[in-house]
């Protein structure tokens, strides 16, 4: 049977993953403003003539995978919100590059599209990856949160039960929480692999 949506208990449940989407937000900004207002392009030109569709998407997919299969190797160990701090800060240091070179070529109204298009996507990947890299933070943090300081009853936190909360089921493998962990990364990865190849395509039209 279909339980009723409670607005509270729901908030009480990602209580834990809103308030570190948020500080991993404010990290991804603080490190994207930086790098506009301190660092800008660095003197690099963008050059829209170089490198094909399939060049290009095969570039900024197989980076995008690589960060997400970094966060996800070590989203179950206790380097992760560590790592996490560090990858958004990373991705916001690029993003703020990326956009500073291409706001040099907004003389024209190409220059205007391809930056239109390309702060678009940084923004929907950047998102997604910040969601992902809560939720391999809030991961971690349960997994290895101490069981005499952890409140009692699953069904109050995000990963209750055993389909993610390790502590009631310590000494064993669960099985269920390592195939929900790999499916929340397959899942990411596919819709990251869907903007690369739509923000590709659209570039190679410009």
């Amino acid at each position: 049977m279909i339980k009723k949506y409670n607005r509270a208990r729901f908030r009480e449940k990602f209580r834990r993953f809103r308030i570190w989407f948020l500080i991993l937000a404010a990290v991804f900004l603080f490190s994207l403003a930086g790098e506009l207002f301190f660092f800008g392009d660095m003197g690099y030109i963008y050059d829209r003539g170089s490198g094909t569709f399939s060049a290009f998407f095969s570039d900024l997919f197989t980076g995008e995978l690589l960060l997400f299969l970094t966060v996800f190797l070590f989203g179950v160990t206790l380097y992760a919100p560590v790592l996490g701090f560090l990858s958004v800060a990373g991705r916001g240091l690029f993003s703020g590059f990326c956009l500073s070179v291409l706001f040099a070529g907004t003389e024209n109204r190409t220059g205007v599209w391809v930056f239109g298009l390309t702060l678009l996507y940084l923004l929907l990947s950047s998102w997604l990856f910040l969601g992902y890299a809560t939720f391999c933070t809030t991961t971690a943090l349960q997994l290895y949160s101490d069981p005499a300081k952890t409140r009692q009853g699953g069904d109050k936190h995000m990963y209750g039960g055993t389909l993610f909360y390790s502590t009631f089921s310590r000494g064993s493998v669960n099985f269920r929480f390592l195939l929900s962990y790999l499916l929340f990364f397959l899942g990411a990865v596919f819709v990251s692999f869907l903007l690369s190849l739509g923000f590709a395509a659209l570039r190679s039209l410009l």
